[in-house]
């Protein structure tokens, strides 16, 4: 898959805020994604803890979420590497606001 122009990362900014660009080195494939919106973050959630629905959630997020490469694009990617999926969506999750430290101050 050819690199993903700064250029087209900048577009897609613009037109749905928030993205991040994930690059996997082990196999050279770029995706941008999009901030998940409440309701894809939901689903996910709700596959997530459904144990005969886990296996899908993660890819169920990114198709919700990827803006670059087309639907198609990603969808061969994921023929071809069918865990990109979860290699990518800890990132996006991150867009969400998922963190895996948090100050907390006990009164």
């Amino acid at each position: 898959m050819s690199k993903v122009d700064e250029k087209v990362v900048e577009e897609l900014r613009i037109k749905h805020g928030e993205v991040v660009h994930l690059r996997d080195p082990e196999t050279g494939s770029e995706i941008v994604a999009r901030k998940p919106p409440r309701a894809a973050y939901k689903r996910f959630r709700s596959m997530a803890f459904d144990p005969k629905k886990q296996a899908d959630a993660a890819e169920a997020l990114m198709v919700d979420c990827v803006v670059h490469p087309s639907r198609d694009e990603w969808n061969a990617l994921l023929e071809q590497y069918p865990a990109l999926a979860e290699t990518f969506a800890p990132e996006v999750l991150k867009l969400a606001g998922a963190s895996q430290s948090v100050d907390a101050k006990k009164y």
